[in-house]
């Protein structure tokens, strides 16, 4: 771990680029419920008590519509898999 101390440029410029990987990852749609765990504890895992209310309010907002997206087309393969069943 780089010390929160460190005011190398370097070591900035990776904190930059760590935090916009990770704006990019909550804004990124979960393609199957796997996924979606990964994302959720990746997420939780860069929260800290120090963490600002945008980046809580975009997690939120990230596994919200995850779960949207998820259960739409569990419920779309549900419907598939019903009319299947009614068609044979």
């Amino acid at each position: 771990m780089i010390s929160a101390a460190t005011r190398d440029p370097l070591v900035e410029k990776y904190r930059a680029t760590a935090e916009a990987l990770r704006w990019d990852i909550s804004s990124a749609r979960a393609t199957s419920w796997e996924e979606f765990g990964q994302k959720v504890q990746l997420l939780v895992d860069n929260t800290t008590e120090g963490t600002g209310e945008d980046w809580l309010t975009a997690i939120q907002e990230g596994i919200y519509w995850d779960l949207q997206q998820l259960n739409g087309e569990r419920a779309a393969a549900e419907r598939s898999a019903v009319a299947l069943q009614a068609a044979e």
